[in-house]
């Protein structure tokens, strides 16, 4: 486990994320092995005195035998050999090998036996530095360094007493001396044990030097001639293959050879089966735990005999290596040489892959179904999926970004790791970009998807594959990173989608609620849930019922007196051919009939075509020539449509308008719904600017001749792509001056920008600045109460100039992005408090006011104005703009803030007899030293001194509760440099942090205040498959100052957040909601009594199904009872909303004194940048609950 407990005092140094986390694995590894290999520092063996002259003795138990250490050009040129001089296999699992330079460092285990491994009577066995050739393969390889000129090795059994030790060199370790060292010797030299040769390596004396001396390395395995008492006059050869691909099945006989002049009997094979290897046939041989034994009779002199053996080979790539495979016979022994079989050169089918558990290295061939670039993978990486027969899978490249590029098409060779990743199967490559290889180009292979339903589309089989669906739009958003939806079908079934801005489609632009769509994309699942990812702009088609349809195509423009040409389409998407269609096209006011094509003419004052059939599935269009007779305004093409003997309720479709002149007007381009009419078509408008903004990258204008309609708006942003800032001058002095009250004629395509109408600028001279113009009077804003009717009413002013009423009041601060949610001040005594706005209330008078940028504020430092809740306003007119999924005033002139007075009042102090819980948002609380991800930036040295401060403050005034819960911390350090802070250094809390796997760094912890708190014990509960980035942290609690020491459970706890939209995100939540129970059941299995608290930013509305799932598991929430405008704790969009939870067991809940929100952060704007009090630290308040002590 990877534990943080630390003291306050302590002064912990930074270390970097990757090298915490291999260190972690290190330690962890090594705890695994001092556990299996024994004790550290044994007592070393008794050592001769330095004047005896010993005996010449043999060794009754295993020896090293011979130490090399390098050659010259390569230092790594190690190996060990140990001898075994007994008549009995040594069995060396739970052994270990230590190794130390000298008494001043410390000992290193070299090597630990975690599996069975075997030594030959009167043989040896080799160990060998990892990656080196000596000669022969060896036994076991290490990775730790030896040096030549001093040094020392211990063998030692398993329950840690040292078997043999020798050390070399003057200054080689007494510790693990036997008498006295042993010569040091030089690269290229071995340190051999006497006497060699035939005789074997079993001298010892116990004294190093006499047992030792410096020769010619000679490296020895298991399968090297054993001491002729022990040797079986024969040969055993595994006949293996030196490499197979992974899945493959191959043969590997194990041959044995009687090299004597006499007959052996009753011969006994072993074989121990190579990890990693499965048995598909044996033959004769009897299993027994792992091995295969073989009885074989009798065998005549010179002759062999083969033992069939056939394995599958796993679907991996490994090197299986067989050793310790011996015959016995007369208690003599032949034993075959160590030998490997690398498991690779192949692809194996993606669907097996999906199937290994993670870890397992494997190498994939398919066809990219999805390019680089275009699904976020986080920040340096990037992604693609590639499929074949079998299946479909995620390849995840770490630091992949700018060096590979992987196009839809393109055949690719992988190799990686399988991993899970939020649900997700992947690959993750180790060496990049060596790991990818595209075989072939894109445009030969592009894969056709698989159409499927949306039933069938929640088959996990479908995981990674790329598919088509069909069904109704029942839900569209747009978020910040992403667009969502919802397909439905007929019978319920649903499948939400998921669409990166990366992948630059927009299916606002093509797609409404209640249309039915085909979608292609990857079906992949997410936190518990399987969603479609399309890749493109074409992978989203919208679908027809099954109706005859009619559509109009006619020119934007038309100068008079001139012909223009009118298109009808006509679209059977009914099963059966339609008879008898008749198209008619009532002829415009101000339009003259010139021809029409397939017989159409002009009856009854429209053009009428009658056409025998229209097969199913198949469309028509038809084309009249018409002639402008009208001088000005424009012509409606309107009341057009079509009608069969099957179809007689006539076909039509909107109003197309034909425009007498070179522009559209803005009215049209908006047009009376919430989309406009002309989005994806390349048109030129006019209109004077009401409002230049360079922060927002465009200008506003409106129209000079406005129309009669209330329900299109007059007004329209223009947007300026980023590539064309410098060309059109956007950030240079005199723009705005240069625009602003001027007519402007402008070209470029409309656009649904965050659901916005906009047309973007076509090219750099693609506007002109005509002269003066009257600015239109600004609407004075009264929208109705009701927010559908609310919405609709913004809709018709989009673009347009407005006003605010005279006084308005703040019912949020002034956010990070300079918006500032405010109501008319004659409706504040319509809120509960006369102050907030609880989430859901019928608010259709709550407005927005923008700074007229994006501009992302850190601090106070450079926002035009600062609200704060409660704050009166007063607001200039400007263009009403909608962004980020709220309609709001960008206003002309900074509005004035009347500050009402804010004395935020500590929290009493905890009193002796009261354990008092705190959990809080701190909000990208990270220190100064990297990593650190890209937004926020990293703070300088004097922001985080700040921040801790403010942190440490916020503590302060909560009244300094004994147990403190804290989310989006980054690691240990921030948290005990809050604890060392001199307002908190008196009450001696003490930090306590796991590090989790989050993709931004940010953890949950605590800091415990230790003067009436015992930590008892400290747990991390990390949920299976990615389901907790931040998982639930647990601490075990003795709290002092009841009647007895009272023991606690508390669960920290950070759930997903809603950023990708609350019903797609929200099973994440559920499922975390239940690991959580899981969690407290392991708690109550070991201790049925526990008092537990459970608390955190839960990112879960108050009656949402995650914690209404922790009600239903047993907790109580300790708000219950409270309203909503006492328990907030986060305020969005002008309404306040409860994120962050405490929940206890029913046998806390009666102990429940009271429950605080202390509103220190949600109610305050950006602080000034020197600020240090515990004022707006965070966009979440803390929770402060008091409990009883009994």
């Amino acid at each position: 486990m990877r534990r943080f407990l630390q003291p306050a005092s302590c002064n912990s140094h930074y270390v970097p994320r990757a090298l915490r986390v291999a260190t972690w694995i290190l330690l962890a590894f090594l705890a695994v092995a001092l556990a299996a290999c024994g004790p550290n520092t044994p007592a070393p063996p008794t050592a001769a005195p330095a004047t005896a002259t010993p005996a010449v003795a043999a060794a009754d138990h295993l020896v090293i035998a011979q130490v090399m250490a390098g050659v010259d050009g390569d230092n790594n040129h190690d190996f060990i050999v140990l001898y075994n001089p007994t008549g009995q296999i040594v069995d060396l699992q739970g052994w270990s090998l230590w190794y130390r330079l000298d008494d001043k460092a410390k000992p290193q285990l070299l090597y630990c036996w975690q599996e069975h491994a075997l030594v030959p009577p009167g043989g040896h066995y080799l160990l060998a530095h990892t990656g080196e050739d000596v000669g022969l393969t060896p036994d076991a390889t290490f990775e730790t360094p030896i040096v030549p000129p001093r040094g020392g090795l211990q063998l030692r059994t398993t329950d840690g007493k040292a078997v043999d030790s020798v050390a070399w060199g003057s200054n080689g370790p007494a510790s693990f001396a036997e008498g006295q060292p042993a010569s040091g010797f030089r690269n290229g030299e071995a340190l051999l044990r006497k006497p060699g040769g035939a005789q074997g390596n079993g001298q010892d004396t116990d004294d190093n030097a006499a047992d030792f001396q410096v020769g010619k390395p000679q490296p020895a395995n298991t399968g090297s001639p054993l001491v002729a008492a022990y040797a079986l006059p024969a040969t055993l050869v595994w006949k293996a293959p030196a490499q197979v691909k992974p899945g493959a099945t191959f043969d590997a006989p194990l041959v044995f050879t009687n090299t004597g002049s006499q007959a052996l009997k009753d011969i006994t094979v072993r074989f121990p089966i190579p990890a990693g290897l499965k048995v598909a046939d044996h033959a004769a041989a009897t299993p027994t735990g792992g091995v295969l034994v073989w009885h074989i009779a009798s065998l005549e002199a010179g002759k062999q005999t083969a033992l069939p053996l056939t394995f599958q080979a796993p679907w991996t790539y490994l090197t299986a290596r067989a050793s310790g495979f011996y015959a016995q016979a007369d208690s003599r022994y032949a034993f075959g040489a160590p030998q490997a079989v690398a498991i690779g050169g192949g692809a194996i089918p993606i669907g097996v892959a999906r199937t290994l558990p993670q870890g397992t290295e494997v190498m994939v061939e398919g066809i990219a179904t999805m390019y680089t670039g275009g699904f976020y993978a986080g920040g340096g990486n990037t992604k693609f999926y590639v499929q074949d027969d079998t299946g479909g899978i995620q390849i995840q490249v770490f630091g992949g970004a700018g060096q590979i590029d992987v196009p839809i098409g393109a055949k690719v060779q992988v190799r990686g790791v399988i991993a899970v990743y939020r649900g997700a199967v992947q690959i993750q490559p180790k060496q990049v970009p060596a790991d990818i290889k595209i075989l072939t180009e894109a445009g030969v292979h592009e894969p056709k998807p698989l159409p499927v339903s949306l039933e069938e589309a929640a088959s996990p089989e479908l995981e990674g594959r790329l598919v088509t669906v069909r069904g109704t739009v029942t839900a569209l958003s747009e978020h910040s990173y992403s667009y969502t939806l919802t397909l439905s079908d007929e019978s319920g079934h649903n499948l939400g989608v998921y669409i990166d801005k990366n992948t630059q489609a927009n299916p606002l632009e093509v797609l409404e609620v209640g249309q039915d769509a085909q979608l292609t994309g990857i079906l992949e699942e997410r936190d518990g849930n399987i969603q479609l990812y399309p890749r493109r702009q074409s992978d989203i088609v919208p679908q027809y019922p099954p109706v005859l349809a009619l559509s109009v195509q006619a020119p934007l423009y038309v100068r008079p007196g001139k012909p223009f040409t009118v298109t009808l389409t006509a679209a059977n998407h009914t099963a059966d051919a339609l008879s008898h269609l008749q198209i008619r096209l009532p002829l415009p006011a101000g339009a003259a009939f010139q021809q029409a094509d397939h017989g159409g003419a002009v009856e009854g004052g429209a053009v009428v075509w009658r056409l025998p059939t229209l097969k199913a599935g198949q469309k028509i269009s038809v084309e009249a020539t018409l002639t402008a007779t009208a001088t000005q305004g424009h012509l409606a093409l309107a009341g057009y449509q079509a009608t069969a003997d099957q179809w007689q309720q006539p076909a039509t479709g909107p109003t197309r308008f034909v425009f007498l002149g070179n522009t559209v007007p803005i009215w049209a381009i908006q047009g009376d719904g919430f989309k406009s009419p002309y989005r994806g078509e390349e048109l030129t408008t006019e209109g004077v600017v009401t409002g230049v903004f360079p922060e927002l990258g465009g200008f506003f204008i409106q129209d000079l001749k406005p129309d009669d309609d209330p329900d299109t708006s007059e007004g329209l942003f223009v947007s300026i792509p980023k590539t064309l800032w410098q060309a059109v001058g956007l950030q240079k002095p005199g723009f705005v001056q240069r625009l602003y009250g001027h007519k402007v004629q402008v070209t470029g395509t409309v656009r649904e920008a965050w659901q916005q109408t906009v047309i973007e600028l076509a090219s750099a001279d693609a506007f002109t600045v005509e002269g003066e113009a009257p600015e239109p009077r600004p609407v004075t804003l009264d929208p109705p109460t009701d927010p559908q009717q609310a919405e609709a009413y913004y809709e018709h002013l989009e673009g347009m100039l407005v006003a605010a009423p005279q006084e308005v009041v703040a019912v949020g601060p002034t956010n990070r992005y300079g918006e500032t949610p405010v109501i008319p001040l004659a409706d504040l005594q319509d809120l509960p408090d006369g102050r907030h706005i609880p989430r859901g209330a019928e608010d259709g008078f709550l407005m927005f006011v923008d700074d007229g940028s994006s501009a992302v504020y850190r601090s106070a430092k450079g926002m035009p104005y600062r609200a704060t809740t409660g704050d009166r306003l007063s607001i200039p007119a400007g263009p009403l703009a909608y962004t980020y999924g709220a309609y709001k005033i960008e206003p002309l002139q900074e509005p004035t803030v009347e500050a009402e007075p804010h004395n935020l009042q500590p929290l009493p102090k905890t009193p002796a007899d009261v354990l008092s819980v705190m959990t809080w948002n701190t909000e990208n609380f990270f220190d100064d030293q990297p990593p650190n991800p890209s937004d926020p930036p990293m703070p300088t040295p004097q922001q985080y001194h700040i921040s801790v401060q403010k942190v440490a403050n916020t503590i302060a005034d909560a009244g300094f509760p004994l147990v403190v819960g804290l989310e989006e911390v980054e690691n240990v350090r921030v948290l005990n440099d809050v604890a060392a802070t001199d307002v908190l250094k008196p009450w001696h809390y003490q930090a306590v942090l796991i590090e989790g796997h989050d993709a931004r760094g940010i953890d949950v912890g605590f800091l415990i205040r230790t003067d009436r708190v015992k930590i008892l014990d400290v747990k991390q509960y990390d949920a299976p498959e990615g389901l907790t980035p931040r998982p639930p942290l647990v601490v075990h609690l003795q709290v002092s100052g009841g009647s007895a020491p009272f023991e606690v459970y508390a669960i920290v706890n950070h759930f997903t957040s809603m950023a990708g939209g609350e019903k797609v995100t929200e099973p994440r939540r559920l499922a975390q909601a239940k690991w959580n129970l899981e969690v407290i059941r392991r708690i109550r299995q070991a201790d049925p009594q526990a008092r537990i608290i459970l608390m955190g930013d839960l990112n879960s509305y108050f009656d949402s199904p995650p914690i209404n799932a922790l009600r239903k598991g047993g907790l109580v929430h300790v708000m219950d009872g409270m309203d909503a405008v006492s328990r907030y704790t986060y305020i969005y969009k002008g309404e306040v909303q409860t994120l962050d939870h405490v929940l206890v067991t029913p046998n806390l809940d009666d102990l429940l004194l009271k429950v605080a929100v202390f509103h220190a952060d949600a109610d305050y704007p950006p602080p000034p940048p020197d600020d240090t009090s515990p004022i707006r630290k965070s966009d979440h308040d803390p929770v402060v609950v008091w409990l009883r002590l009994p």
